[in-house]
């Protein structure tokens, strides 16, 4: 599936000395994007170290969803990566689910969704109560109803459905129907060391030998700076 995460890069280094120098990355991403990417902010890895992701929203067919909190880029490539090789129904499940949760989910609440979608169950095209309880009697084998029952006698398809949906725990959703089957939810995925080496990507930009030596002397610059202690106002050199 074609989906796509957008999340802005912030020199925080800069930020903290009055200037703000940010670019937009997309994911999946390659190295190389990473290293153009901070190269646009001056994040050379000698002098300024530090990048701040802000502004994550996944872009999944056309909707999108906020990423509350990640701070990682291979992080962020990983999701991207898990959820393009979902199929058209998985994703569709992933969808429903985070539009479902209660929470802001961070990137790592989402690569575990995306690891435990056989927990879920979702009815497409079901939009109400009595939509629900139509399919949920039909499907159950112990109701049966005859082809011309519902000439005779009116079924409460919409409080049947609303019993089953309030001890379940169900939720509709635009375009269906979700509940949780399963309450076998493992963390498989506890933080950056569990993303695979093929997956990551951040590596701070190939400097020039005159990049490396305009670098360090900016650096051997501001440690000047910082040793140099200033004396009060109120002491005097006055002899």
């Amino acid at each position: 599936m074609d989906v796509t995460i957008e999340a802005r890069l912030n020199n925080i280094e800069k930020e903290q000395e009055g200037v703000f120098q940010s670019t937009i990355l997309f994911f999946p991403a390659t190295t190389e994007d990473v290293q153009a990417a901070l190269r646009r902010i001056e994040v050379d890895g000698v002098n300024y170290k530090k990048v701040m992701l802000s502004d994550v929203n996944i872009d999944a067919q056309h909707v999108f969803y906020p990423v509350w909190e990640s701070k990682h880029i291979d992080e962020l490539n990983y999701l991207a990566h898990r959820l393009n090789e979902l199929t058209e129904a998985d994703l569709t499940v992933f969808m429903a689910v985070v539009e479902c949760s209660e929470r802001p989910l961070s990137a790592k609440d989402m690569i575990n969704i995306s690891m435990n979608l056989d927990c879920y169950e979702y009815s497409f095209g079901v939009s109400d109560d009595w939509e629900l309880g139509k399919r949920l009697a039909e499907d159950d084998e112990r109701l049966y109803f005859p082809p011309d029952v519902e000439k005779y006698v009116t079924i409460d398809y919409e409080s049947y459905a609303r019993d089953i949906r309030e001890q379940s725990h169900g939720r509709f959703t635009e375009v269906g129907y979700l509940e949780q089957v399963s309450a076998e939810f493992i963390e498989h995925y506890h933080g950056p060391l569990d993303i695979p080496r093929e997956q990551r990507v951040f590596v701070y930009p190939q400097l020039t030998i005159r990049e490396q030596l305009a670098a360090f002397q900016m650096q051997a610059a501001k440690d000047a700076e910082e040793r140099q202690t200033p004396l009060p106002a109120h002491v005097h050199n006055d002899r």
